[in-house]
C-alpha cells in the first residue's frame, strides 16, 4: 500500500511517496493508481492547488473514497531549491551539512492548526481520544495519548488531512520553498510513517548517526525501518513496571523511503 519514486524532468527533478490506508483487497486505496500516473505532469504546476488538482483528477477515477485514501509527500528539485508539497503524516525532512534545517509539518493532533481547520468544515469531523506508543529513544517506546479523527462510518484514521476520504479531510496540499545556499551539502528525505514513527534524527542522536553516514541510501533507511520493526524495546507504560514489547505489525509494510544526497 505505499510507493516511493523519483525522476528526472525537462524543468526540474522530482520524488514522491504516498502510504495508502483503508479500503479493502479489491478497492485497495489510491496507491494503485500510481503505475498510471505521470508524476512528473503532475507536478509540473506553479501553485499546490494545481498539483492537487492534477492528483484529484486521477483519485476521481476510483469513484468514491469512503474509508480509504493516502498521505502524500513529493519533492520539485531544482539547482537552486526545492519545492515541498505534502498531506498528512509522510514528512520531507532536509538536512543541510548534516544539520535538521527542515521538517514539514504533519498533520494530526500535534498540529495546533487542524482542529481549528477541522471546526470549519461543512461537515462535522469527532476526535476521540485514543493511545498510541511513541519512540522515545535508541531502545525505548513509551504509550502516550493521541487522537483518531471520525470522517464518518468507519472512516476513522489517525491523521487530520490526507488524500481521498470523500476530500472531507481537506481539498490541499501544503506547500515550502527551500533556498539552498551554494558550498553545502544536502539531504532530502521523504518517507511515509512505516520509517519516521521508528526514525528520528532530530532528538536522538544515534538516528542522527544514521543521517550523517557518508553512504546513506534509502536502502540503508527501509533496511532500518524493518530491523526496527521486528526488535524487542524496553516498553514504558506510566504506572505499570517496564517490559519488552515489539510495535504493533499494522505498520510493517508502511514502508516507502526516497532520498536525495547532493551539493549545492
Amino acid at each position: 500500500q505505499d510507493f516511493a519514486a523519483s525522476g528526472n524532468g525537462e524543468s526540474f527533478n522530482w520524488m514522491v511517496v504516498l502510504d495508502g490506508h483503508g479500503g479493502n483487497k479489491v478497492t485497495n486505496t489510491i496507491v494503485t493508481l500510481n503505475p498510471t500516473i505521470d508524476w512528473y505532469s503532475v507536478l509540473n504546476h506553479d501553485t499546490a492547488q494545481e498539483i492537487y488538482n492534477a492528483i484529484q483528477c486521477h483519485y476521481s477515477k476510483l469513484g468514491s473514497t469512503k474509508g480509504f485514501g493516502a498521505t502524500f509527500v513529493a519533492a520539485k528539485i531544482y539547482p537552486t531549491h526545492y519545492d515541498l508539497y505534502w498531506a498528512g503524516d509522510s514528512p520531507a525532512w532536509i538536512f543541510e551539512n548534516n544539520h535538521s534545517v527542515f521538517s514539514s509539518e504533519i498533520h494530526n493532533e500535534l498540529n495546533k492548526t487542524e482542529p481549528t481547520r477541522l471546526e470549519a468544515l461543512p461537515q462535522q469531523v469527532l476526535i476521540h481520544p485514543t493511545k498510541k506508543i511513541q519512540k522515545r529513544g535508541e531502545n525505548i517506546i513509551e504509550q502516550i495519548p493521541s487522537s483518531y479523527f471520525a470522517f464518518g462510518p468507519r472512516d476513522n484514521i489517525s491523521i487530520s488531512h490526507s488524500l481521498g476520504h470523500q476530500e472531507i479531510t481537506g481539498k490541499f496540499l501544503q506547500h515550502h520553498r527551500f533556498t539552498k545556499t551554494p558550498g553545502k551539502q544536502y539531504k532530502l528525505l521523504l518517507c511515509s510513517d512505516g520509517l519516521s514513527d521508528l526514525f528520528d534524527p532530530q532528538t536522538i542522536p544515534e538516528d542522527m548517526a544514521i543521517i550523517a553516514r557518508d553512504d546513506l541510501t534509502a536502502d540503508i533507511l527501509a533496511d532500518f525501518a524493518e530491523a526496527s520493526w521486528k526488535k524487542q524495546w524496553t516498553f514504558k507504560v506510566e504506572g505499570y513496571a517496564d517490559s519488552l514489547a515489539t510495535f504493533p505489525p499494522d505498520g510493517y509494510d508502511d514502508v516507502a523511503v526516497a532520498l536525495l544526497v547532493e551539493d549545492s
